[in-house]
């Protein structure tokens, strides 16, 4: 039980992040802003449906999630994903609310806000209510071929099996 509450947890952290800032930050773009909600708004629908490939889209190849000083490569991420979508019955709420902006040398620095809820199959077999809340900053370039995240950080979830803390 405790390694597919693992899986969510990890999972869970493409919902937010956090990143130190050693630049001096810019105002940012009101357009760009509105194209990563965009995105964000696809990645949920994406969530919902159980499908990976918007995220192969936007995750850059050189992604990584910094979770309790570990670092989890974009190749590992996929992995977990799909075993934590694998177990999921049904997704009936997947939203991810960016918070604040920051751009520091041409990186936009989201602090996320983000929210799945669902039925998922335990290892066990039973079928579990599961809600998870996570707070990240993701970090998010404008390149040649569209926008890429390049990194997460997490700055904490809740997770909720059954109405039960875990």
């Amino acid at each position: 039980m405790q390694k597919i509450f693992l899986i969510f947890a990890v999972f869970s952290l493409f919902f937010g992040l956090t990143a130190s800032l050693a630049a001096q930050d810019k105002t940012p773009d009101k357009a760009h802003v509105k194209q990563l909600e965009a995105i964000y708004k696809q990645l949920d629908a994406a969530t919902r449906k159980r499908d990976l490939k918007p995220y192969e889209k936007y995750l850059d190849s050189t992604f990584e999630v910094e979770h309790d000083n570990q670092k989890i490569s974009r190749r590992e991420i996929f992995e977990l994903m799909k075993q934590f979508l694998d177990s999921a019955v049904e997704i009936t709420e997947a939203a991810s609310k960016i918070e604040k902006v920051r751009v520091t040398d041409g990186n936009y620095f989201l602090e996320v806000n983000s929210l799945l809820k669902g039925k998922f199959k335990t290892p066990d077999g039973k079928i579990s209510n599961l809600e998870i809340r996570t707070q990240s900053t993701d970090v998010w370039i404008k390149t040649e071929k569209g926008w890429k995240e390049i990194s997460q950080i997490s700055r904490g979830s809740k997770v909720l099996a059954d109405g039960k803390e875990t």
